[in-house]
């Protein structure tokens, strides 16, 4: 009789204490993961805006409305190729960098639905540079899995065997792209190393790449860097050009 009290009577004891040894535990790395947290987060707003107060950056935010006068600025009714996956763009900046006009701009990219008909987001950041207004010109890395782009509705060009093997061009003028891609340009594209693995676009005032993740100083440099080089060894022709 007496065991069939206690036995019932030492399960709910045990089931307690484990509950109450796992609300602790939850509770302590609550704790200690708030503050760490939330010093990530203050020592990356603060980076950010160190690195807008040193290159004297003009902001831009979604919330507002007022878009940048230049360049790839998504929307919510269509992407930079016509599809609508874009979310509205969520903040940019501009500033002047090694004798450039740059950009860059933060938005949300809709991936996928799930089979709940739930949406997938990711953040993504567009880096540019600005041009005049040429014709749309892509350059992909054949290292790259496939890249769809503004270009893939304009013809493949080809401008030689060892380019043509590394990079895949289409261009919505021909004669144009042959007068961009010529000379310091090839040869930056085909030896530097952060080429071999990317694309860019000239499009829309710009010549432009993307990346996963949020803006930061060393991301939005490092992507950049690689379109100011291209620019800067861009032939005169390519700068006289007029469609």
């Amino acid at each position: 009789m007496m065991q069939d009290v206690v036995g019932p009577f030492i399960g709910v004891l045990i089931l307690w204490a484990l509950c109450f040894l796992l609300t602790f535990v939850v509770v302590r790395s609550i704790r200690h993961e708030k503050p760490q947290q939330r010093t990530e987060k203050e020592k990356s707003t603060q980076s950010m805006a160190s690195f807008l107060d040193q290159v004297q950056a003009r902001q831009f935010s979604g919330k507002v409305g007022t878009p940048p006068a230049w360049g790839i600025v998504p929307s919510s009714d269509r992407d930079m190729w016509g599809t609508t996956r874009r979310h509205e763009w969520d903040d940019g900046i501009q500033f002047d960098y090694r004798g450039h006009e740059v950009q860059a701009v933060d938005c949300t990219v809709r991936v996928s639905s799930t089979s709940n008909s739930r949406a997938v987001y990711r953040s993504e950041q567009l880096f540019q540079v600005r041009t005049p207004p040429w014709p749309v010109v892509q350059l992909n890395a054949r290292q790259l899995t496939r890249y769809r782009g503004a270009g893939d509705q304009f013809p493949e060009i080809t401008l030689g065997n060892q380019f043509d093997q590394a990079f895949r061009i289409t261009a919505e003028d021909e004669r144009f792209a042959r007068v961009l891609l010529q000379g310091p340009v090839l040869e930056f594209l085909m030896t530097d190393p952060r080429c071999a693995q990317s694309w860019m676009i000239f499009q829309a005032h710009c010549l432009w790449t993307a990346r996963e993740g949020k803006l930061e100083p060393a991301a939005m440099l490092r992507f950049i860097n690689p379109l100011v080089d291209v620019v800067d060894r861009l032939p005169r022709q390519a700068w006289d050009y007029r469609r």
